[in-house]
């Protein structure tokens, strides 16, 4: 990532990309695996999301 970062190919498209393909997960994914998991609502990941 810091050498996308540093390179003249840089772009928030390119970076979210690359960090997908490294495993990222946003916020929302992960609140509804805890929705799924009994551990929060759809309601609180919302919420949060949205903040």
């Amino acid at each position: 990532m810091r050498k996308l970062i540093l390179s003249p190919e840089f772009s928030l498209d390119n970076l979210r990309k690359l960090a997908r393909k490294e495993g990222m997960i946003s916020m929302f994914e992960d609140g509804l695996k805890k929705v799924e998991l009994g551990m929060t609502t759809v309601e609180e990941v919302l919420r949060v999301v949205r903040e």
